[in-house]
């Protein structure tokens, strides 16, 4: 099978004198269809798949369509379209007939040898998408180009002459030009200030605005500026930044440090030091924060701080230096807390407030407690208390002495207590102890602060034996290194204690128990003498 004898006609209505109709996006196809002998295809139905190439073999079609079409004598009339696209190059049309592969070779759609000239162009027909964009040569648009828009007007655009401007158009020229009397701008300034307006047609600059053009700096305030930004000022308020954003995320200043490597880079700095002991390096008020801050450190397994504050000064008669000062106080609070601490996580230690005293001085607490105020309910300077289980918990924990200058009380109420009973034979308990005098091994355990001489006491392991329920397994910790150029010093171990105080009802029951007998004695003895 084959095709030859193709023809094909575009067909374009033109009328002098009358609106050019719109050109119909079609083109009339016509060819003959004969066997590989050259004879007619037998009369009849065809399907015709017609393909519209941009090259004359293999590639992609950018048309395709399927027309039913009568062969009458191997002859058949149809038409391709509509077509999305200008005909600004050499077309090949390719046919496969009633699904078989297709014919060879594909088919040039080429010019007829004549076209009609246009003679007139419909009204509204030629607009800026019709128009190719215009190129500047000199002051002049190119020849044979059109300017399309001019500042974004498209259409007809006019020239008005504004406040002291006069517009004289002279030939192919317009001419504009100020007729004077303050319609210019005028001003003065020095290199590197930044112009502004400081009338309705002057500027002016000056050294409180200034641009450093050559390290891309700007100074307000100030005509040397050594930062990106600079603001200086004799005002009360040098800088302020507001928002009325709301929203729980809404930051009105945000510092962020973009920079990388293993450098303590600060993001916000305040510093203040008007005279020696005076000046705020900042203050903060919030109505639920005074001050959030939070350290996160990663993976990285340095020393995390959320708050590092110093207070320091090189004068001796300095009243007094704290290091962190708290205040909470307000009416009809359910609690005012001046520090809280709290610590948690994996590791060697969790330490909600650690306090530590160093130094040459009279007096050094490494944590101070005290109270002041009114009322009848109990007020205490160090309140300290444990929810966890185990023989390990401990409320208060002190390694080295303690002195107490009041009264030492432990909880013994009645209503505390249950399944009372006597105690009996305390005094051959208390008989069979073996109290010591001894000095503590402080070259061994050198972690613990034992203390110094002689000292007399129980051994906890005898008292065992006899007393158990006197005997605690107690635990003493290694001190956790809290800074990066300190190590942690000493070891973890377990050892037992005596509870001392729960011994006194039983060396009091004792000496009842040895009064009765004596009691016993006495009177025996006088019955002796009575006979």
């Amino acid at each position: 099978m084959r095709l030859c004898a193709i023809a094909f006609i575009a067909a374009f209505v033109l009328s002098s004198g009358a609106a050019l109709s719109v050109v119909p996006p079609y083109i009339s196809y016509q060819g003959v269809l004969t066997d590989a002998d050259g004879q007619a295809m037998p009369d009849g139905m065809y399907d015709l798949m017609l393909r519209l190439y941009d090259v004359s073999s293999e590639g992609t079609p950018i048309w395709e369509d399927i027309r039913q079409v009568t062969v009458t004598r191997g002859i058949f009339n149809t038409y391709l379209g509509p077509f999305e696209f200008e005909f600004d190059r050499v077309y090949w049309l390719g046919i496969s007939v009633d699904i078989q592969p297709e014919l060879e070779p594909r088919t040039p759609l080429v010019s007829v040898p004549f076209s009609l000239t246009a003679r007139t162009v419909q009204d509204s027909a030629i607009t800026t998408m019709k128009l190719a964009p215009g190129s500047v040569m000199g002051d002049r648009i190119a020849e044979g180009q059109v300017v399309r828009a001019l500042n974004g007007i498209q259409e007809e655009v006019f020239l008005v002459a504004g406040e002291n401007v006069v517009i004289d158009p002279m030939g192919q020229n317009i001419i504009i030009s100020a007729s004077g009397g303050g319609g210019g701008v005028s001003g003065s300034g020095q290199a590197g200030q930044v112009a502004f307006w400081n009338g309705t047609s002057s500027i002016t600059g000056d050294d409180w605005l200034f641009w450093d053009s050559v390290n891309r700096r700007l100074g307000v305030g100030t005509p040397g500026p050594n930062a990106r930004l600079r603001v200086e000022s004799n005002e009360q308020f040098t800088l302020i930044a507001a928002s009325t954003y709301q929203s729980d995320l809404t930051e009105v200043f945000r510092a962020n440090y973009l920079g990388g490597g293993n450098v303590e880079a600060t993001a916000i700095k305040g510093i203040s030091r008007p005279a020696d002991g005076y000046g705020i390096g900042g203050d903060f008020s919030g109505g639920q924060y005074g001050l959030k801050t939070a350290g996160n450190g990663g993976d990285t397994g340095r020393y995390i701080y959320g708050i590092e504050s110093n207070a320091s000064g090189n004068t001796m008669n300095m009243s007094y230096r704290y290091g962190v000062w708290a205040t909470a106080w307000g009416p009809s609070a359910g609690n005012n807390l001046g520090v809280v601490g709290y610590a948690y996580g994996e590791g060697n230690a969790s330490i909600g407030v650690y306090g530590w005293g160093s130094g040459d001085n009279k007096l050094v607490w490494g944590v101070y407690g005290d109270v002041d105020g009114y009322g009848t309910e109990a007020r205490y300077a160090i309140y300290g208390e444990t929810f966890a289980a185990g023989d390990s918990v401990y409320a208060g924990y002190f390694d080295g002495n303690l002195v107490y200058t009041g009264s030492f009380y432990k909880l013994s109420d009645e209503m505390f207590k249950t399944n009372l009973q006597p105690v009996d034979g305390a005094l051959d308990k208390v008989l069979a102890l073996e109290p010591r005098k001894y000095t503590y091994d402080r070259g061994r355990y050198t972690g613990v602060s034992l203390p110094r001489g002689e000292h007399y006491g129980l051994i906890a392991q005898e008292v065992e034996e006899i007393l158990p329920e006197l005997i605690g397994d107690l635990y003493h910790p290694a001190k956790p290194a809290l800074r990066g150029d300190e190590q942690e010093e000493g070891e973890s171990f377990g050892y037992k204690g005596i509870n001392y105080i729960e011994l006194i009802p039983i060396l009091v029951q004792a000496i009842k128990e040895q009064q009765e007998t004596i009691e016993e004695l006495k009177t025996e003895v006088q019955a002796l003498k009575n006979r």
